[in-house]
């Protein structure tokens, strides 16, 4: 249950939003504005860079994925309702839009083109000296950052967790009774404190924190922002997806010409060695190959091959019902699945169109790109 961070999670969204105000009072803005030529030279000669694109593409997806502890904060809510859950992203997402983009401006307005990936490192102070107003303010704009980080720390541990103990123990918390446990620490734990040195390890050999935010972002905001929502899409309306494909691209559209059977293809009695002649079938048409149909086929057959398998999202319900189980909060063996505490009957959604395929597949597309152009422009072309 992630309500038992509730604390730690305000305390950070208080911190961000205490740095991106001491950011914005404090940004040189009037004065780098100035020495460019006044506001409207600022907007003439700021452009798209497309060599750095995709870094900057990547470092924002990462900061507003959201994806992978979805499932788990919905069910954390009171009263877990589709609506008061479509609230509390709205909200969250505006907020972080509104100091994203405030942060954002800001910093680029302070500084132009000389805007550090760690807008904090172009204020200067690292010797540790406070000289005037701005150090001071700046100093602790960076303990707001490092709070942030300290409390932000146990939410993303507490999905990492998650999702190692269900994908390798199957969901078990606790040690299995033929488990060797030499060090005396349970399963939970262990994962907790492999999770923490595996951070804390990179953490004290790295020092530009630009460089790992673009990396970050680059691969793992791509990802959980684009890549890995548009194929569990796919995958999981896949009966959907290949029905509207044979229908509209196999077989060229409603109208194609497709034979049904009838009464009069059926075999005389008696005669069962009679063959019925097979309904026309349609022919992929030019496109299908480099539109990669045969890869959209195939991840949107792949719950089939599977067996099918528990409705979206009652995988993850599976996994909290154990940890409240393993808590002993009276559930024991109940399947908890987001949104099962309403007491009205699920809300019946509507089949995926094509235009929902469409935008899935443009996700996925899109995340590989801006992969590996980001990839390209961090390490290749040096910017």
């Amino acid at each position: 249950d992630m309500s038992s961070l509730a604390a730690t999670s305000a305390m950070s969204c208080v911190a961000d939003a205490i740095m991106v105000v001491l950011v914005a009072v404090f940004a040189p803005i009037p004065s780098s504005v100035t020495a460019a030529g006044g506001f409207s030279e600022v907007l003439h000669h700021s452009t798209v860079r497309p060599h750095t694109l995709f870094i900057g593409l990547g470092v924002i997806s990462f900061a507003f994925v959201c994806q992978h502890s979805s499932f788990i904060m919905a069910e954390s809510l009171d009263n877990p309702t589709q609506k008061r859950w479509g609230r509390v992203a709205k909200m969250a997402l505006g907020g972080a839009t509104a100091m994203c983009g405030l942060m954002g401006v800001c910093g680029y307005l302070g500084f132009l083109d000389d805007t550090q990936g760690n807008i904090l490192n172009n204020f200067g102070g690292d010797d540790g000296l406070i000289e005037s107003m701005s150090d001071m303010a700046i100093a602790i704009a960076r303990f707001m950052l490092a709070l942030t980080m300290f409390a932000t720390f146990p939410m993303e541990s507490f999905v990492a967790r998650h999702a190692i103990i269900t994908l390798f123990y199957g969901g078990q918390w606790d040690d299995d009774d033929n488990d060797e446990n030499v060090t005396g620490i349970d399963r939970s734990s262990r994962v907790t404190i492999s999770l923490f040195v595996a951070a804390l390890i990179p953490s004290m050999l790295l020092h530009d924190l630009g460089v790992v935010l673009a990396l970050a972002g680059t691969i793992g905001g791509s990802y959980l922002s684009y890549i890995a929502p548009g194929l569990i899409y796919l995958a999981v309306n896949g009966e959907r997806f290949l029905a509207l494909t044979e229908r509209y691209v196999i077989a060229g559209g409603e109208n194609a010409r497709r034979r049904d059977l009838d009464e009069g293809d059926l075999p005389v009695a008696g005669e069962a060695g009679i063959k019925i002649e097979a309904p026309e079938q349609g022919h992929a048409p030019w496109w299908y190959y480099p539109l990669l149909f045969p890869l959209w086929t195939y991840v949107a057959k792949s719950k089939r091959n599977e067996g099918g398998g528990p409705p979206p999202g009652e995988a993850a319900g599976d996994a909290v019902a154990a940890r409240k189980s393993h808590h002993g909060d009276g559930n024991e063996g109940m399947v908890m699945s987001p949104f099962s505490s309403m007491s009205t009957e699920a809300e019946e959604l509507p089949d995926a169109s094509a235009g929902d395929f469409v935008v899935a597949i443009f996700f996925v597309v899109f995340g590989v790109v801006a992969t590996v152009a980001g990839l390209y422009s961090l390490f290749v072309s040096g910017d």
